[in-house]
């Protein structure tokens, strides 16, 4: 996990190395094994061309390797040419890249990258599987061709403007040229206040105006008087797996959560997995320590634990966990009496986003455990919530007259979920079922519609008149999918896989995690094990309606039988609301007259008053955290002016 960074000056002037030299300066936390800074001026190509590299090498093939690697052959003119790659990621497929291209087995990821592109030009990134960031710079064609994974794990932004082209692993590298001008961008920041998915079209949204990212499984072509966005890549929306017996499906699943979990291990230095004793983050643990050989030196558990009692304790599961494996799971105690403001700033600086993580302290204790026992990976097990279960199955149901069997399912839901939850269910599918068979016209109507009839409404009273307006007019925009989903089970873990939330999620764990040396990583969020429960039925990931029963069958034998029974979820609420009333006073202050959010005309401070006094006095009336994860997003958006905007 490395960081690049580089800048392109469109008018052929040498780049200054001191600019350079600075935007590689944010990125510093990155390079583990140092850091490397390079310089091209091609006169007659009248290229100016600046590229640098923070070095982690996590893949034993990797050690030792300097970026940006550079080829240099002579096409049919007898003219030599030059091809500069910068790479952060890892590739899972090199066995089948060394047959298709002959290239020696003992190479590095980024030279395998380097032999596809001179092999299949500019359809080299249809052949590669794995999680990666790329740049490269063919000087013969004057093009810089910038690109990420089919899930978009790593972060990649952008620039540009009539004299330069900028790009960098994070958005500080961009801001620190001197050219790129501090501006919010009103709908990234909308992004970070809506609860729901945003269009799949503005995926490349940033909070900072001018800046943007690029999104999942997309290549941009750079050249001097344009640049061209395309997608190289996506899931087979039409594709059904259809198999005999139920015991198919559970050892389809298993082999491909394994090959999930043993991709993001293959590692130089020791691997440590974030293990709650939850059923996710459990079955990562298990799953690698169940591998012959471990594809990296050592595989550990890093937990942070709660007190006896409390409502998110897990710590009996963790030894079962380390008694059916006769290994060590290392604790990490849980912050006492920490606020929600504890770190923040630190935080919002690392993630570069208007987001409070109530999670982030015993996170960062977590991470800096795993790094002092020598472990340069975490593997973690979010996103299993998502992926591993949906009720959409039961549209399915629904449009195939199968009413009888959508009944006994919801009557299963209540063993797991609460009768609240059970509810909220039962009123969302009618309203899905109908967005399944809506006509686009019309998506707008019933968004509005849902969001009422859920009691969702984003309308807050704090905001002024026209932030809000343009909260509900984005709100209110059809999501832009495909056609022709086999399934609404199948169109449901797309919408989560290509959910424009949780890629801003991707890249804040991984921005929070590499500010401690640390590569996060999410077997979930693996291409093959989601292009596999896409295209199986519904109905056979949760069998007679036990929500995750495939998986928990996948898990058999793997997984300790007490965690395969867990019917039950940590519940953390608690804990948010007590860290936001503890620095209750100190947020008043943060949101007073004079603040960010009121000299930029978003919020009225009569109604922010109003509404702070009431949330604080219904705080812990409920179990559930909007209220306290609306007021966390005001306190985020006024740090991160503070901090990116203010003088």
């Amino acid at each position: 996990m490395s960081a690049i960074t580089g800048c392109w000056n469109f008018q052929g002037k040498p780049l200054d190395p001191k600019i350079l030299s600075a935007m590689s300066t944010p990125l510093k936390h990155y390079g583990l094994d140092g850091e490397n800074l390079s310089f091209f001026s091609e006169k007659e190509e009248g290229l100016s061309i600046g590229l640098a590299c923070q070095h982690m090498n996590l893949q034993k093939e990797n050690q030792g390797e300097r970026q940006p690697l550079i080829y240099e052959y002579n096409h049919e003119y007898k003219k030599k040419n030059k091809i500069a790659l910068l790479f952060d990621g890892r590739l899972d497929h090199r066995s089948e890249l060394q047959k298709k291209l002959s290239c020696p087995q003992e190479i590095s990821d980024a030279a395998f990258v380097l032999e596809a592109y001179l092999q299949w030009g500019q359809d080299f990134l249809r052949h590669l599987i794995g999680e990666f960031a790329l740049v490269l710079c063919d000087f013969k064609k004057k093009t810089l061709f910038l690109a990420r994974d089919v899930m978009g794990t790593r972060p990649l932004y952008y620039y540009r403007d009539h004299q330069v082209f900028l790009f960098g692993s994070e958005i500080k590298a961009i801001l620190s040229h001197p050219q790129v001008q501090k501006k919010a961008n009103p709908n990234g920041l909308i992004d970070y206040l809506l609860i729901g998915t945003r269009p799949l079209d503005d995926q490349g949204e940033t909070c900072f105006q001018g800046i943007y990212s690029v999104p999942p499984a997309h290549q941009l072509e750079v050249l001097r008087d344009t640049q061209k966005l395309n997608r190289y890549w996506d899931f087979d929306i039409s594709r059904s797996i259809r198999f005999k017996k139920f015991e198919d499906y559970r050892d389809g699943l298993r082999e491909v959560f394994l090959q999930a979990v043993s991709r993001r291990m293959r590692n130089a230095f020791p691997v440590a997995v974030s293990v709650s004793g939850g059923l996710d983050s459990s079955s990562i643990l298990c799953s690698g320590l169940s591998l012959s050989p471990l594809p990296c030196p050592k595989l550990f558990g890093v937990s942070y634990i709660t007190p006896d009692g409390d409502p998110a304790d897990e710590k009996i599961y963790l030894t079962h966990l380390e008694k059916k494996y006769s290994t060590q799971i290392h604790r990490v105690p849980f912050p006492k009496n920490l606020g929600v403001l504890t770190g923040a700033q630190e935080h919002i600086q690392a993630v570069e986003a208007p987001f409070i993580d109530f999670l982030d302290e015993p996170t960062r204790s977590l991470h800096q455990k795993a790094r002092g026992l020598g472990a340069r990976t975490v593997l973690g097990g979010h996103w299993g919530d998502q992926i591993l279960f949906s009720y959409a199955y039961l549209t399915d149901f629904l449009l195939s007259f199968r009413w009888r069997e959508a009944s006994q399912h919801f009557k299963q839901y209540k063993n797991y979920f609460s009768q609240e939850a059970v509810q909220t269910f039962k009123s969302r599918l009618i309203l899905d079922t109908l967005r399944y068979r809506c006509p686009g016209i019309l998506l707008p109507l019933l968004k509005r519609i849902r969001r009422k009839f859920l009691r969702r409404e984003l309308s807050k009273p704090y905001f002024s008149k026209a932030f809000q307006k343009k909260i509900n007019q984005l709100a209110e925009t059809p999501i832009l999918l495909p056609k022709g989903f086999h399934s609404a089970q199948a169109r449901s873990i797309y919408l989560e896989a290509r959910s424009k939330y949780h890629v801003n999620c991707m890249e804040m764990n991984h921005k929070g995690a590499a500010l401690h040396g640390i590569e996060a990583t999410f077997p979930m969020l693996d291409r093959d094990l989601i292009s596999f429960l896409m295209a199986i039925p519904g109905e056979f990931q949760a069998p007679q309606g036990h929500p995750r029963g495939l998986f928990k069958e996948a898990m058999r034998g793997i997984l300790p039988d007490e965690l395969q029974k867990r019917t039950w979820k940590a519940d953390f609420s608690h804990f948010v609301h007590s860290a936001l009333t503890q620095d209750y006073e100190k947020i008043i202050q943060t949101l007073k007259d004079d603040s960010q959010l009121v000299l930029h005309g978003w919020i009225t401070p009569e109604s922010l008053k109003n509404e702070l006094k009431r949330t604080q006095s219904q705080l812990f009336l409920t179990d559930e955290c909007l209220e306290a994860w609306n007021i966390a997003d005001l306190v985020g958006l006024e740090l991160w002016i503070q901090l990116f905007l203010s003088p």
